[in-house]
């Protein structure tokens, strides 16, 4: 399932702050069966640690895995 974030990030606005907003959108299970892929430019411009946090907190989405692209 791709994931796709566009534009900035507001400052102050962390990977965190990121996922927790897809995973409210996505729900508990919403991600089940699938895989999240993360592109756009906010995933493009993220350190590997922000990254790491999605692909981390994918499974709160009911995920088996997240990736980016």
């Amino acid at each position: 399932m791709e994931v796709r974030v566009d534009g900035t990030l507001g400052y102050g606005v962390s990977p965190k702050d990121v996922i927790l907003a897809i995973m409210g959108r996505v729900g508990a299970a919403g991600g089940t069966g699938h895989v999240f892929e993360y592109t756009g430019d906010v995933v493009r411009a993220m350190s590997i640690e922000g990254r790491m946090t999605l692909a981390n907190m994918s499974i709160e989405g009911g995920s088996a895995d997240g990736a980016q692209g």
